[in-house]
């Protein structure tokens, strides 16, 4: 919502599809780096509503990330 983020990142059914489609739609419009602003209604539906080839992560969430992956090492 507005400037906020939400790093969630359980590995479920939904995620694992989200990841599908991801991949086929970057496949699909020819690029090999993208991120994609995904809707997600937090049960089985999701929307793309834009892809990103310039990608560019805000501090907040590259810290958000930094402090997952610290945990899991």
């Amino acid at each position: 919502v507005g400037d906020q983020h939400i790093f969630n990142p359980t590995r479920g059914v939904v995620y694992t599809n989200i990841m599908k489609s991801a991949k086929l739609a970057a496949e699909e419009i020819g690029i090999d780096f993208v991120s994609f602003d995904v809707l997600y209604n937090g049960k089985d539906d999701y929307c793309f509503l834009e892809a990103n080839s310039g990608s560019l992560l805000q501090d907040e969430v590259t810290q958000t990330m930094i402090e997952f992956f610290k945990e899991k090492m």
